[in-house]
Order: structure tokens, then sequence, then C-alpha cells
């Protein structure tokens, strides 16, 4: 888990460089220091155009969150969530994936 977008884009460069890229990031739209979900997912498309992001945000009124794929995002998760059924629900469904988590938020942890 990354909590800005450097260190995500930074953790995500060795997971594909060992071969074991990230299938899917949940991603929030904004990050409390440093680079915004947006130019880290558009950071991290330019490296894997085919990894899945998902955004995240409370605010499920904000452009980006109605038209995420605009942004190159493969969908989009409206804040406050059940973490603990959202991840179970991510891996009964993607059970053979690698599965990355770009948290800004302590309590998602």
């Amino acid at each position: 888990m990354a909590n800005d977008g450097k260190t995500a884009i930074a953790i995500y460069l060795s997971a594909l460089r060992n071969d074991k890229p990230f299938d899917i990031i949940t991603m929030d739209l904004h990050i409390i220091k440093g680079m915004e979900g947006v130019d880290t997912a558009r950071e991290i498309l330019a490296l894997n155009s085919n990894t899945k992001i998902i955004l995240a945000s409370g605010d499920p009124g904000y452009p980006v969150m109605q038209n995420f794929a605009d942004y190159g995002f493969s969908a989009s998760v409206s804040k406050p969530f059940d973490f603990t059924d959202f991840k179970k629900a991510y891996l009964n469904r993607l059970k053979n994936y690698h599965i990355f988590f770009l948290n800004s938020s302590p309590s998602m942890a």
C-alpha cells in the first residue's frame, strides 16, 4: 500500500520490473500529499496501458468520478464503503490477480 503517488509509481514500477505487475489498483482521487490520483494513474498507465485502475472518492459528483473512463480508469467507487467487504469482493472474484491499494486515508487501512 502506498500513501502518495510517487511511492505508488515506484512500487508499481518495481513490481513491473520483477515481472509481477499489479492487475488491479484501487486509487484515491485526492491524495493528501504529493501527486493526485489522476496524475498518478496517467503515469502508471504510461508504464502499462493494460493496468486496471479503480478510482475511489468521497465525492461521487466530481466530474472524473462520473467520466472515469475518459481519464483512463476502469471503474469508480464512492466512499465511504466497507473496506472489508470491498476487499473481499475483489479477492473472491479476482483470486488470480495481484491487487494493490493506493490509500491516502488511514481509515482505509
